[in-house]
């Protein structure tokens, strides 16, 4: 976790990741700095094994919106433009165990997800009459096997690794534990305007985004933990009970 420059978006222009706090932490391993979702060593990553192969990746979990556009190294700090849904679902593959469910659709263009979520289960009026009811015998849901489970559970031990993020991050303001482990990312993105929260149990999964418009950023602290990460906590406490 240094200083270093990369190719940036276009010819001539360097690319030198810095983390939302500003600080750089030296040597590290892997595991503790992606736990910790430090930027410059997942920038060193990317750099090694290539964006069109992280974009591939993208593409079979779920992130249909990005493209072959957004393919350079800066994309992990800038941000993609991407849905809270498509975040949601992505995410839902690493809960599963690296299985992706879902309804069968047509891809929209190859290498990317052939399936869609079921987001609306029922549509109720203002009266709680139920106008329309999600009917699994009518809409049925298959899976694909997009990751071994051996390492869809290695990211979920890392991810959900709170003690190791703490230490690494230095930070006292951890979020109260939730009854069972969950794995969780939090940061910023779009130059501190756009905040992120995505977290799961294999039973539960939320993504929370704040975004703010204008000149000022969303707060000083651009880690987001005070952000989106206490939003999403309240969230999946609430879903749980």
């Amino acid at each position: 976790d240094v200083p270093q420059p990369f190719p940036g978006p276009a010819d001539g222009l360097i690319y030198t990741p810095s983390n939302p706090d500003g600080q750089f932490r030296g040597p590290l391993n892997l595991r503790d700095a992606m736990a910790a979702g430090l930027l410059p060593p997942a920038v060193v990553v990317a750099n090694s094994q290539g964006m069109s192969r992280i974009l591939s990746t993208a593409h079979r979990i779920g992130l249909n919106s990005l493209d072959e556009t957004s393919a350079d190294l800066s994309l992990l700090e800038r941000g993609g433009a991407v849905s809270v849904l498509d975040t949601a679902y992505a995410y839902s593959v690493f809960a599963a165990n690296g299985v992706m469910r879902g309804v069968d659709v047509e891809p929209i263009a190859r290498g990317y997800r052939a399936r869609d979520p079921v987001a609306v289960l029922r549509i109720e009026d203002a009266d709680g009459q139920v106008l329309w009811d999600h009917d699994e015998e009518q809409i049925a849901l298959s899976q694909t096997n997009i990751f071994e489970p051996g390492l869809a559970f290695l990211v979920n031990d890392i991810l959900s690794d709170a003690e190791t993020r703490s230490a690494v991050l230095s930070d006292e303001r951890n979020l109260p534990a939730l009854e069972q482990r969950a794995a969780l990312v939090s940061g910023s993105a779009g130059d501190g305007e756009d905040h992120w929260a995505v977290g799961y149990t294999p039973q539960i999964l939320a993504a929370v985004h704040l975004s703010r418009s204008g000149d000022s950023e969303a707060a000083a602290d651009r880690t987001a933990l005070d952000q989106a990460a206490p939003v999403w906590h309240d969230l999946m406490r609430y879903a749980s009970t």
